[in-house]
Formats: C-alpha cells, sequence, structure tokens
C-alpha cells in the first residue's frame, strides 16, 4: 500500500497541537524567567551588605579612624580659639555647633571602633565635651565657660550612639555567611 504523506502530517499537526495545549506540555517546558527591578526589600539587604563590605576593609576602617582623629582635633581647635571663624553655622546657634560637632564625632567613633563599646565612647566623648568647657573657662581664651553647652554635646552623643546602637546590628545581620569548612 501507498503511504499517505499527507495523513502523517495531520496525524503529527494534530498531535502536536494536543500536547502543547496539555498540562504536560507546560510541565516540560522550562520556567521562564523574568527579570525584574529589585523590590525596596532587596535594594535595602544589598545597601546593607555593600555597607558592611566597606566598613570590613582595613584601609577603609584606618580612614575612617583618622577621619575621627582630625574630627576630634578640629573641634577641640575651634573650641579653644579666642575667636573661631564662622562656618556659617554660626546663625543657628552655639549650641547647635555643638551638637553637630559631638553627633559627628559620635558616629565617627562608633564606624571607626566597631569592637568597642558605644557607652563607653559616649562617655568618654561627653567628658570631652566636659574638658572643652573647663578649657574655656580660662581668662585667657576669652570664652564663656557654659554647662548647657556641654549638657547639648552629652544630648547629641546619647543620641547618636542610641541610634548607633540600632542601626549598626542592622547592618551586620546583612553581612554574608562565612563559609567555613
Amino acid at each position: 500500500p501507498a503511504h499517505d504523506a499527507k495523513a502523517d502530517e495531520g496525524y503529527v499537526s494534530w498531535f502536536a497541537h494536543a500536547f502543547h495545549s496539555s498540562r504536560l506540555a507546560r510541565l516540560c517546558q522550562p520556567p521562564v524567567v523574568t527579570v525584574s527591578t529589585p523590590t525596596c526589600l532587596d535594594r535595602t539587604l544589598l545597601y546593607r551588605m555593600a555597607v558592611m563590605q566597606l566598613l570590613a576593609r582595613p584601609g577603609f576602617l584606618r580612614l575612617l579612624r583618622l577621619t575621627f582623629w582630625a574630627a576630634l582635633l578640629f573641634a577641640v581647635t575651634m573650641a579653644v580659639l579666642p575667636h573661631p571663624p564662622d562656618f556659617g553655622t554660626n546663625q543657628m546657634g552655639d549650641k547647635f555647633n555643638h551638637m553637630l560637632a559631638f553627633a559627628v564625632l559620635s558616629a565617627l567613633a562608633a564606624l571607626s571602633f566597631p569592637r568597642a563599646d558605644l557607652w563607653r565612647m559616649a562617655e568618654r566623648l561627653s567628658f570631652v565635651g566636659a574638658l572643652i568647657e573647663v578649657a574655656q573657662a580660662l581668662p585667657a581664651l576669652g570664652r564663656d565657660c557654659d554647662i548647657r553647652d556641654w549638657i547639648a554635646d552629652t544630648l547629641s552623643i546619647v543620641l547618636v550612639m542610641a541610634l548607633m546602637r540600632i542601626i549598626l546590628p542592622r547592618l551586620r545581620r546583612a553581612e554574608p555567611a562565612s563559609e567555613g569548612p
């Protein structure tokens, strides 16, 4: 008997159509991978991991520590100068300058010395603020000693250290797990 090629094509096309519309065909096909933009949570995790990787670099840690000591030296120098220059923040008031200086110092200290106790650092920075006020009491400087300046320093220090106590552990949770043997 003669083989009917048209009939074979009909059966094949019918079978192909039936197979492609079946559940089995959908199970056999590879999943469609869609690339989407990261969600807010994904981006937050990526930012946390990036910050922790940056903070884990020894060179960056040295740079942070150098910046902390330079900022501390700058703050103490400006505090004991008889007539410190105006940086544009004087219009906000003396207390604002104190709070800004010690907020920056507190943040730098917390980031620069990640293994140190935050409250011990806060205590020592507050002591620096008190020493600045004692130095400003010297008549030769022509500055005024004001306990409210020290209170502003200490409040700023405590606020920033409390924030760091919340933020730093969250950043550390984003660290990739170390692969051990």
